[in-house]
C-alpha cells in the first residue's frame, strides 16, 4: 500500500532529475537549457510532490525566479489544489491581486484590525502567534507574502508540513514562518472537525488497549491458579492470553504515541545551514543571465527542508517484529486449536487428558517457532522484505506480496477447513451414538460440541476481521496500481478512501483480542466460576435455589 515515507535524501532527488532528464531525449529538436532545467524541476516535483521535504512554495518561487513556462501552465490548470492552503498560495504565486482582494476581509476579521493596506496587514500576519489565528490558512499565505515581498525568496523562513495519506483527515497541508515553528503539524494544518476525531482515536486507542490487557491479563491469573483448567484447551487458551495480552500492552499503547508524534506533535526542524542559505540567497536574488550557469544540485538542494523527527530502524523493527509476531501466532493458534479438536474427535477413547496437554503444547510451541521465522525475515531484510509504519500508526511488514499474504491465507484456509471437518465430524459421531451411549456419555458429548462451536465462533469473529485487510492488502497487489505521480489525475479521494479503510480493518484486528477473550474464555463455566472466586463473589454452587428459598420461609 501506499505509505507516506521521509524520502528527503539529496542523493535519491539526483537520481530522480537523471530519471526525468532522460525523458528529454529522442526530442525533435534539442532543448535550451531554460527549456530543459525548467522541465526537469517541473517533472520532478509533479513526481515526488508527495514528500515532506518538498514544499510547494519553494516549487513556486522557483518556476516564478527561472520563468518558466509551465509556471503558467500550473496556474492554468490549477494543479495544485489539494488544501485551502495550497490553493491560497497558488493564487498568490499566480494572481496576487486576486488572492490580497480574497483574503483581506479574513485578515481584518482574524487579527481584529480596520486596516485595509495589505503590506500592513501582511506584517500583521508575520508577527501574530496566537494559536486561532495560525491555523487560518489566509493569514499562513499572507506570512508567505510578507517574506516574499521583504526577501524575494522564503526559503529557511517558512516551513510546511503536510500529509495527505492521514486516516480520518483528510488532506492536511500548511504552512507558517519560523515563529510559529512550535505549534507546526499535521494537527494544526487539519481541518477543526478532523481536531476532535484525533483525540477520539486516541481516546478509543486507548481504552482499547486497556480493556485488552487487563481481560487477557485475568485470563492468564485464572489458568495458572485454577488447575482444572490446566488441560489441552487450557494450553491454547493461556497461549492466546499471552498474545492478546502484547496486543493490549505493546501495540496499541505503541500506535497511540506513533499516532501522536505524526500528527498531533509540533515537528522538529534544524536551522537552515549556511551554506544552504548562501544558495538559497545566490539563486534567488542574483539575476540569471545565461542558464547554463544553473546548478540543478543548487536547486534542488532547495527540497532538502522538512521535519527531522522519525523512529529510529531499531524501534521500527522492535515493534514491527512484536506485532508480526502476535499477529501471526494469532492466527496459527487458532488454526492447531482445530487440529487438536479434531484430533479429539477422532480419537476419544485414546486421545486422554495428559495426551492432550502434551499434543497442545506441541502444537503451540510449533506455531512459535513459525511465527518466529516469518517476524524475523523481515529484519534481515529476506526479499526485500522490511517493517514499515503504516497509516502512522502500526508498524506492519512490507515486501513481496506473496510472503505476507499466504502467511495470512494458509492459516485462514486451514482453520475453516478443521472447522468444517469437525462439524462434519461431530454429527457422524453423534449418529453412530445409541440412545444408551448417547444417556451414558451426554455431558461429554455436549463439552465437545460445545468446545467445536466455540472454536467455530472464534474463526468466524477472526475471519471478519481480517478479511477487510486481506482483500483490501490482496487488491493493491493484485496489480491494481494506484498512480499518484500524475498530479493531475492523482486518485487522492481513492487513496484517502483506502486509507480509511486500512486504517479500521487494522483496528477491527486488534478489536479481536478483546472478542477472543469473550468467546473463548468467558464461554467456559469453569472459568466463569473461577472469576467469581477470584473477586470473592458467590458462585453459582453457593445460590440458593428457589425452592431451597421457599422451604427456608
Amino acid at each position: 500500500m501506499a505509505t507516506m515515507k521521509q524520502i528527503a535524501s539529496i542523493f535519491v532527488l539526483v537520481l530522480l532529475f537523471r530519471a526525468s532528464a532522460l525523458s528529454t531525449t529522442g526530442a525533435p529538436r534539442q532543448a535550451t537549457p531554460k527549456e530543459a532545467i525548467c522541465k526537469n524541476i517541473n517533472v520532478l516535483y509533479r513526481r515526488a510532490y508527495l514528500a515532506p521535504t518538498f514544499y510547494l512554495s519553494v516549487y513556486w518561487e522557483i518556476m516564478k525566479k527561472l520563468d518558466c513556462p509551465q509556471f503558467r501552465d500550473e496556474c492554468d490548470k490549477k494543479t495544485f489544489r489539494f488544501s485551502p492552503f495550497t490553493s491560497l498560495l497558488s493564487e498568490e504565486m499566480c494572481n496576487r491581486t486576486s488572492f490580497i482582494k480574497t483574503c483581506t476581509p479574513k485578515l481584518q476579521q482574524v487579527l481584529a484590525s480596520g486596516e485595509s493596506n495589505w503590506t500592513v496587514l501582511s506584517s500583521y500576519a508575520a508577527n501574530v502567534t496566537a494559536y486561532n489565528a495560525v491555523t487560518e490558512p489566509c493569514v499562513q499565505v499572507a506570512i508567505h507574502d510578507q517574506l516574499v515581498q521583504t526577501y524575494g525568496y522564503s526559503f529557511g523562513r517558512f516551513e510546511e508540513s503536510k500529509l495527505l495519506m492521514n486516516p480520518y483527515s483528510g488532506y492536511t497541508w500548511c504552512g507558517v514562518n519560523t515563529k510559529n515553528l512550535n505549534v507546526l503539524s499535521v494537527y494544526l494544518c487539519s481541518p477543526t472537525r478532523w481536531r476532535a476525531n484525533a483525540w477520539v482515536l486516541l481516546i478509543f486507542l486507548g481504552i482499547l488497549g486497556f480493556v485488552v490487557t487487563v481481560v487477557n491479563l485475568l485470563a492468564f491469573v485464572v489458568i495458572v491458579s485454577k488447575p482444572d483448567l490446566r488441560n489441552g484447551q487450557g494450553i491454547f487458551r493461556l497461549n492466546l492470553a499471552v498474545i492478546d495480552f502484547v496486543t493490549g500492552a505493546v501495540i496499541l499503547p505503541t500506535a497511540m504515541y506513533t499516532y501522536y508524534h505524526y500528527t498531533i506533535r509540533p515537528k522538529d526542524f534544524t536551522p537552515v545551514p549556511v551554506p544552504m542559505q548562501h544558495i538559497a540567497h545566490k539563486f534567488f536574488t542574483e539575476p540569471i543571465v545565461n542558464y547554463t550557469t544553473v546548478s540543478m544540485s543548487s536547486v534542488m538542494a532547495l527540497f532538502s527542508r522538512g521535519s527531522t523527527y522519525q523512529f529510529s530502524k531499531s524501534l521500527v523493527n522492535t515493534i514491527g517484529f512484536i506485532t508480526q509476531l502476535v499477529l501471526t501466532e494469532n492466527i496459527f493458534s487458532l488454526a492447531v486449536a482445530g487440529v487438536d479438536r479434531l484430533i479429539a474427535i477422532s480419537i476419544p477413547l485414546s486421545y486422554d487428558a495428559h495426551k492432550s496437554k502434551r499434543v497442545a503444547s506441541l502444537l503451540c510451541l510449533g506455531t512459535w517457532v513459525v511465527a518466529i521465522l516469518l517476524a524475523v525475515m523481515p529484519i534481515l531484510n529476506y526479499q526485500g522484505m522490511k517493517y514499515m509504519i503504516t497509516d502512522n500508526m502500526f508498524f506492519f511488514t512490507d515486501g513481496p506480496p506473496y510472503i505476507t499474504q499466504l502467511s495470512l491465507a494458509v492459516p485462514l484456509v486451514l482453520m475453516w477447513a478443521l472447522a468444517v471437518a469437525i462439524f462434519v465430524k461431530m454429527r457422524l459421531h453423534n449418529r453412530r451414538l445409541s440412545s444408551k451411549t448417547k444417556s451414558v456419555k451426554k455431558n461429554l458429548a455436549r463439552n465437545e460440541v460445545r468446545l467445536a462451536n466455540t472454536l467455530t465462533i472464534m474463526v468466524g469473529f477472526f475471519t471478519l476481521a481480517v478479511l477487510p485487510m486481506f482483500v483490501l492488502n490482496f487488491y493493491l497487489a493484485s496489480g491494481s496500481k494506484l498512480n499518484f505521480n500524475d498530479v493531475e489525475h492523482a486518485p487522492l479521494d481513492a487513496l484517502y478512501r483506502i486509507v480509511n479503510l486500512h486504517t479500521t480493518g487494522q483496528i477491527v484486528m486488534l478489536c479481536n483480542s478483546v472478542v477472543n477473550f469473550f468467546i473463548y474464555q468467558n464461554r467456559d463455566q469453569t472459568f466463569k466460576t473461577q472469576v467469581r472466586k477470584l473477586f470473592g463473589l458467590k458462585t453459582d454452587a453457593y445460590r440458593p435455589t428457589q425452592t431451597s428459598t421457599t422451604r427456608a420461609k
